[in-house]
């Protein structure tokens, strides 16, 4: 057992393992979505609750996540490429989809709603295909909006990024070029 915990180890921390690749793609994922659910919860769905407190609940779950998901952003040292949007994009299709199949098998929550959320209403199709369509757009510019963090963190790593003079020097060094005198 204990052979098989090290071997794992070694596989899923090597650069280029598929384990470390599924780890970056869920990063990604998680931490656009996290944006999403924030601005979505907020701007479309607590409007419409009951004129109760905030809560701590809806702090931590919609909010918090967040925050925590952005300072994540600054602190790991992942590759970001724009490309990735097709992460975030697959599992919002694949929730729309499920909340589709969700009120098709009559499903229902606490309160007897054959919804989810109000604004995945299947008996409201054009706002459920809405919401679908302006999540898919808002998770886009969120992919964007990562992809510049991560060119913000390369830049503060270069300003600030202890590095010895020379190797400085060494990266800045033009590469000499061929004339025809040197031929």
């Amino acid at each position: 057992m204990l052979l098989l915990l090290l071997l794992w180890r070694r596989l899923s921390t090597e650069s280029g393992s598929w384990a470390l690749k599924i780890y970056w793609c869920s990063h990604f994922t998680t931490t656009v979505l996290a944006m999403l659910i924030t601005l979505v919860f907020w701007a479309a769905l607590y409007p419409s609750m009951a004129g109760g407190p905030v809560g701590l609940y809806n702090l931590w779950a919609h909010a918090f996540n967040s925050v925590c998901m952005l300072f994540d952003s600054f602190i790991v040292a992942f590759p970001t490429r724009l490309m990735h949007f097709v992460y975030p994009l697959a599992v919002g299709l694949i929730y729309g989809l499920f909340s589709l199949i969700y009120f098709w098998a009559g499903g229902v929550d606490f309160f007897g709603n054959r919804f989810i959320y109000f604004i995945l209403d299947w008996e409201r199709p054009g706002l459920a295909i809405g919401s679908v369509c302006g999540c898919i757009v808002l998770a886009l510019i969120f992919c964007v909006l990562i992809f510049w963090i991560y060119r913000l963190r390369l830049w503060m790593y270069e300003r600030c990024g202890k590095k010895d003079n020379s190797e400085m020097m060494e990266t800045r060094v033009a590469i000499p070029t061929v004339t025809a005198q040197t031929v």
